[in-house]
C-alpha cells in the first residue's frame, strides 16, 4: 500500500442522482479505505438538502461540506436567481452543517435571490 494521499477519489454525483447512489459511496470509501468524504453541491436549497439527505443514509461515514471551495463559490461563483425558496428547516440546518462564516454567505445569497449552481 501506498503512502496516504488526501484523496483517494473523486465521486461525480449529477444533482439529485447523487443523493440516490449514496450506498455506492459507501462501498467506494470502504475500496479506498478512506476515513470520510467532501460533498460539493450547488448552493441553493436543494444542493443543502442532498447533502442532508446523503449524510443521513451512510452515517458510518464522515460526509462534510469541502468548506474551502464553497467559500470560493462565495467568493467568485456565478450567480443565478433561485429558483425555490428555501424552507425554515433547511435554513435552520445551514448552522449544523457549515461554519459560520459560509452560513452567513449563504443567507446573504438567498435574501438576494440567487444561488450558485
Amino acid at each position: 500500500m501506498g503512502s496516504p494521499r488526501r484523496y483517494a477519489a473523486i465521486a461525480y454525483g449529477g444533482g439529485n442522482a447523487f443523493r440516490q447512489s449514496a450506498g455506492q459511496l459507501s462501498a467506494l470509501l470502504t475500496w479506498t479505505t478512506a476515513c470520510g468524504a467532501h460533498y460539493l453541491g450547488d448552493l441553493d436549497p436543494a444542493g443543502v438538502e442532498i447533502l442532508l439527505g446523503v449524510q443521513d443514509q451512510i452515517p458510518n461515514w464522515q460526509l462534510t461540506p469541502h468548506c474551502g471551495l464553497y467559500r470560493w463559490l462565495l467568493a467568485h461563483g456565478h450567480r443565478r436567481p433561485l429558483e425555490t425558496v428555501p424552507t425554515a428547516a433547511c435554513i435552520a440546518q445551514l448552522d449544523t452543517l457549515f461554519p459560520l462564516d459560509i452560513v452567513a454567505g449563504i443567507f446573504r445569497l438567498w435574501s438576494d435571490g440567487r444561488r450558485i449552481p
